[in-house]
């Protein structure tokens, strides 16, 4: 008898204010590389990203370090289901917190997506200009108490101008 393998993640639906709320930084940012490593015995994925849009806690042309779980290091991959890859020369809309433990010495920034997918948007250039997507790597996303599965606060494609003007008119005054 053979049995498949069953993989999943299911996590808590965030809104657009939920995820700016939980951020440390809100950028538009292009992915410059990506290096694997192990990390406690598991594999994380360190992927330098250059912002271009920074709307909150990053300026333009900073570079930041997103650290996401699994990869591939020496043939052996782990693979953490609802976790973003980022992919090298790709753009992404970044909803990130600092990642837990960073040492404050580092000269670069460290960290995670909110919410694993949930804060990793794909940028993709189309004909009509740039969008915004859901991450293909999203997992099932519940609400507490809720019967059922509920979709992202994006649930297809928009324009990048109209999503960045909703991300904006979530952000807290400045100097708040």
């Amino acid at each position: 008898m053979c049995a498949a393998s069953a993989s999943g993640s299911v996590v808590r639906a965030l809104s657009l204010p939920q995820l700016v709320e939980q951020s440390d930084a809100v950028v538009v940012a292009s992915v410059e590389s990506a290096a694997s490593s192990w990390l406690g015995g598991r594999i994380v994925t360190d992927s330098v990203v250059v912002v271009g849009d920074g709307l909150d806690g990053a300026s333009a042309n900073a570079r930041l370090v997103v650290r996401t779980l699994g990869g591939e290091v020496d043939g052996i991959g782990q693979r953490v289901f609802g976790e973003p890859q980022l992919r090298a020369g790709e753009r992404y809309l970044l909803f990130l917190e600092a990642y837990p433990g960073a040492s404050a010495g580092s000269s670069t920034a460290l960290f995670r997506p909110v919410g694993m997918s949930q804060g990793a948007l794909p940028v993709i250039e189309g004909p009509d200009g740039a969008n915004v997507a859901p991450n293909p790597d999203l997992p099932e996303l519940v609400e507490p108490g809720a019967e059922m599965s509920v979709g992202p606060w994006l649930d297809a494609p928009r324009p990048l101008a109209d999503v960045l003007k909703e991300v904006r008119a979530a952000l807290p005054p400045a100097g708040k």
